[in-house]
């Protein structure tokens, strides 16, 4: 897996020592909120499999990184494309900021803005989508700032503390994204 150098954040591999922190997250109600895929609570052993399955390489479907300080080398995070669709070559990109301390701070408009690179650049995908809460405000400004534009909604599809919310769809395509990188660079 490649590391991934930003100007504050890196991504990088999993490692073991990454579980004890990994596995605070997902046992934050504040974090797990904004997540659809956590299971609620994770038992230790639960965080430990996802570490290895990320460690053993083995699912063609996916590319996951550790987002980490540049500086320190301290994993505050996760991102990736799970799963990515070889054969349309589109992605769907995942990302939590689970260290409650970064968040707001740009750390994961930066690892999204390095993983959109590295979907274009290097695995010469054509789209990447997302799936968000509509009650997410943050992390839809954020995308937009990525890029990223909404392509519809699944009104109502997910049941939340006692409320059902809509489902954001957010995509962004090869060219877009070259477009934008362009018009950074001007």
């Amino acid at each position: 897996m490649p590391r991934i150098e930003g100007e504050n954040v890196v991504l990088r591999e999993f490692r073991r020592e990454d579980v004890p922190v990994i596995h605070a997250w997902v046992n934050d109600p504040q974090i797990v909120r904004f997540l659809s895929w956590a299971v609620f609570p994770q038992t230790l052993r639960e965080t430990e499999r996802f570490v290895e399955t990320q460690l053993s390489g083995e699912d063609p479907m996916s590319r996951a990184f550790v987002i980490a300080l540049r500086d320190a080398d301290q994993c505050i995070g996760t991102t990736g494309l799970i799963p990515i669709d070889w054969r349309n070559r589109c992605g769907e990109l995942g990302i939590v900021i689970g260290n409650r301390d970064y968040l707001g701070r740009g750390y994961g408009g930066e690892s999204v803005d390095l993983l959109l690179g590295f979907a274009f650049n290097e695995l010469n995908l054509h789209r990447i989508g997302l799936q968000v809460f509509a009650f997410n405000e943050r992390a839809i400004r954020s995308y937009r700032k990525s890029g990223l534009v909404e392509e519809g909604r699944l009104r109502e599809a997910f049941y939340r503390e006692g409320n059902y919310h809509d489902i954001v769809l957010m995509g962004i395509t090869e060219e877009e994204f070259r477009l934008r990188s362009t018009e950074r660079q001007t």
